[in-house]
């Protein structure tokens, strides 16, 4: 089991590109569309 802390860290240690409206976005994981949804 992970906690929400280590579940976040390991979100940020894949190689995943992210596209939204047609932009790359760098740092998906504290983006703000995104992180309510992982949250």
């Amino acid at each position: 089991m992970m906690t929400s802390q280590e579940y976040i860290e390991s979100l940020r240690k894949l190689k995943t590109r992210v596209y939204m409206f047609g932009e790359q976005i760098e740092n998906w994981v504290d983006h703000p569309m995104i992180r309510p949804s992982i949250n």
